[in-house]
């Protein structure tokens, strides 16, 4: 299912959103230990880099407990700040932020700093790296927004993942975030409306 799943998705974590290779692996949303009817059911794959797979685990919270990448629109669940921090979105109300919360808890997407020394968490550390370059080429777009431009922006993000960091970036700029998104292989683009703004997805995951 892998090969499928990349083509599909595009070879990003569904959680964290990096850009991986050989270690992006297939992630079983409900865990097979505990499903195992599901162990080879399409409907219960997604990709997973080892970070968010291992921290994860086994855990079983449920498919109404949590936001799911597949499932939900988690850009409206988050929002990304300076120094690749995620906050739960202060928009959602009393329960929305409470399985927000949940979510970010599951694969720990908000952890920041090594444990006991070790830097072989790097998601937030790349995140931040890529919201610096998303800063710069914004720049470089608001001085000369150009075709040329917009198709180095695709070409780094497409490059680099964490789209949703790429969509904070280019906020104010729905042209822009329309043609990332539309970049990204898998983008549901009924999680916007006309003006990109982000919309409550379709239950049935379309």
């Amino acid at each position: 299912a892998r090969g499928m799943l990349i083509k599909n998705m595009g070879q990003y974590c569904s959680y964290c959103e990096q850009k991986l290779g050989a270690s992006l692996a297939v992630e079983h949303v409900l865990p097979k230990d505990l499903y195992p009817t599901l162990k080879l059911s399409w409907d219960n794959f997604i990709l997973g880099c080892t970070n968010c797979n291992s921290t994860k685990g086994a855990k079983n919270p449920g498919l109404n407990n949590i936001y799911w990448p597949h499932i939900d629109n988690t850009y409206r669940a988050f929002t990304y700040h300076a120094g690749g921090r995620i906050k739960v979105n202060s928009a959602l109300n009393t329960s929305q932020q409470s399985k927000a919360k949940k979510t970010l808890k599951l694969t720990g997407l908000k952890k920041r700093k090594p444990v006991n020394g070790s830097a072989s968490d790097r998601r937030w550390i790349n995140r931040r790296s890529v919201m610096e370059q998303a800063k710069t080429l914004l720049d470089d777009y608001k001085n000369n927004p150009s075709e040329a431009q917009l198709r180095a922006i695709k070409i780094v993000a497409i490059n680099a993942g964490f789209w949703s960091v790429w969509m904070t970036i280019f906020q104010n700029y729905p042209d822009v975030q329309r043609e990332i998104s539309e970049a990204f292989p898998g983008t549901c683009m009924g999680c916007f409306d006309d003006n990109m703004n982000p919309i409550q997805r379709n239950p049935t995951g379309i």
